[in-house]
């Protein structure tokens, strides 16, 4: 089963499926990566993004691994005999670049949570340590309770989560869009010719 997403000039409809089948049309080539001038999206019903990043989008819905087969409809004035191939380069050189940014911040992520753990492993164990002090003091016990078995445990697991945070969780997001940015970069790309009305019309 597969999903047909019809766009004119980046309109989605449709549902959630594994494989994709996504057709896009466009006045001009160039808003695959750039969104259409005010001036076009004020005259006619076309939505103010790049054809790639609107894609993106509506990936993001779906599978986290999707097969997308992209037909995109260029006037025939935008259809040269390497078309395809030019679309198709450019597609991935620019994947490739936002894996690339996506890897940096990946990385500084780790080395951020690294060098928060060591800080977070120092309030864990003072923390834990001042818990049982208190709850082996001669203290009140409403002292005992209050300071060793509530306020110093929960400082220990606080410094804790910042780190843990950074190393697990903040990751994730990006591992995804990691994803379908690869699954955007090795889509198969049709490219097409009808009469797509020009910018000045309509």
């Amino acid at each position: 089963m597969s999903r047909r997403l019809r766009l004119r000039d980046l309109a989605f409809t449709g549902a959630t499926t594994t494989q994709t089948e996504v057709t896009l049309q466009l006045s001009r080539l160039e808003h695959l990566f750039e969104a259409p001038p005010a001036s076009e999206v004020l005259s006619r019903h076309v939505l103010p993004v790049a054809g790639v990043d609107h894609i993106l989008d509506e990936l993001r819905t779906g599978s986290s691994r999707p097969d997308v087969h992209t037909t995109i409809i260029l006037p025939s004035s935008e259809v040269e005999p390497d078309v395809e191939l030019r679309v198709a380069d450019a597609v991935r050189r620019y994947c490739t670049a936002r894996i690339d940014r996506i890897d940096r911040e990946l990385r500084a992520l780790r080395r951020e949570g690294f060098s928060s753990l060591w800080i977070g492993l120092l309030s864990l164990a003072s923390g834990l340590l001042l818990s049982e002090a208190f709850r082996r003091s001669s203290l009140p016990e409403t002292v005992r309770v209050f300071f060793g078995d509530g306020v110093f445990l929960l400082v220990a697991w606080v410094g804790m989560w910042y780190p843990l945070d950074l190393l697990f969780y903040a990751r994730r997001p990006y591992l995804r869009e990691r994803r379908l940015l690869e699954a955007v970069r090795d889509m198969r790309i049709t490219v097409t010719a009808a009469d797509v009305p020009a910018p000045g019309d309509a």
